[in-house]
C-alpha cells in the first residue's frame, strides 16, 4: 500500500481490457484466488519487494447474520490481500496461503478501512488503499432467474470515478476464458503501461494453471 495521491489532481482514467484463454485449475481451487495470487506475483515483479499488499473488493454478505442475503443495498467492501513470498513456495503453496487467508478474513470482511488502518497498522492515517483487485464471479452471459415463466437481468456496475492506483476486473465470459480490465489514472501511467501491465497480469493467470507445481517465484521469469 503507498500513501494517497494529492486529491486534487487525480487526473482521468485510462482503461485497459483484454480476454485470456486458461486451463483448468486445480481441484479445489477457485480462478478468484488464482487471479488474486497473480496480481500479487505481477506486482511483486513491479515493485522488487516480496511483501505485497493489495485490495480485494467483497460482497460483505459472507457474515453469519439471520437473513442476511435479504439486506438491501450495496454491501461491497475493499479489504486488504497481503501474500508474503517465500522462496521455497511453489505455485500451489502460494494458492493454498491466498485462500487460507481469504478464508480466515471473511469474518471481517465489514471492517472499515480507517479503523484497520488505525487499529491494525503503523501506516499513515491517511494512507490509501492502494492497487485492488475484483473477481466477478457472475458470467456477463448469464440472463434469466431460473424461475419458469420469470424473466430477469442483471448489469455489472464498475464506477468510473478516476481511480489513481491500478484496478483490475476479471469477468468470467465462458469456459476458459476470462475478461480482464485495469482501470488507473493517467497521472500514474500512460496507455502503454496499463496495457503492458494487463498483459503480464493475463501471462501470470494462464503460467500459475500450466505449472502448479513449479517455484512461485519462476513464473515471471520466462
Amino acid at each position: 500500500s503507498s500513501g494517497s495521491p494529492p486529491s486534487h489532481n487525480r487526473g482521468s482514467l485510462i482503461t485497459s481490457t483484454t480476454e485470456v484463454s486458461y486451463p483448468p485449475a486445480p481441484a479445489g481451487t477457485t480462478m478468484a484466488t488464482v487471479a488474486k495470487a497473480a496480481w500479487a506475483l505481477c506486482l511483486a515483479h513491479m515493485a522488487g519487494t516480496h511483501d505485497i499488499v493489495f485490495g480485494q473488493l467483497v460482497n460483505g454478505r459472507n457474515l453469519e447474520l439471520p437473513e442476511a442475503e435479504t439486506v438491501v443495498g450495496a454491501c461491497v467492501n475493499y479489504v486488504p490481500v497481503r501474500v508474503t513470498l517465500q522462496a521455497d513456495w511453489t505455485v500451489s503453496s502460494l494458492l493454498h496461503a491466498v485462500h487460507q487467508q481469504q478464508t480466515r478474513s471473511m469474518a471481517f470482511e465489514t471492517l472499515e478501512y480507517d479503523e484497520l488502518v488505525a487499529q491494525c497498522t503503523s501506516w499513515p492515517a491517511d494512507t490509501d488503499p492502494g492497487t485492488g483487485i475484483h473477481y466477478v464471479n457472475i458470467p456477463d452471459a448469464f440472463a434469466g432467474s431460473g424461475l419458469p415463466g420469470v424473466g430477469s437481468d442483471y448489469e455489472t456496475y464498475v464506477s468510473r470515478l478516476p481511480y489513481y492506483h491500478p484496478r483490475v476486473t476479471c469477468s468470467p465470459l465462458s469456459k476458459g476464458t476470462l475478461e480482464l480490465t485495469l482501470y488507473v489514472s493517467d497521472q500514474l501511467w500512460d496507455q502503454n503501461q496499463a496495457d503492458q501491465t494487463l498483459h503480464l497480469f493475463g501471462q501470470t493467470v494462464v503460467r500459475i494453471l500450466e505449472n502448479p507445481t513449479g517455484l512461485a517465484l519462476d513464473v515471471l521469469k520466462h
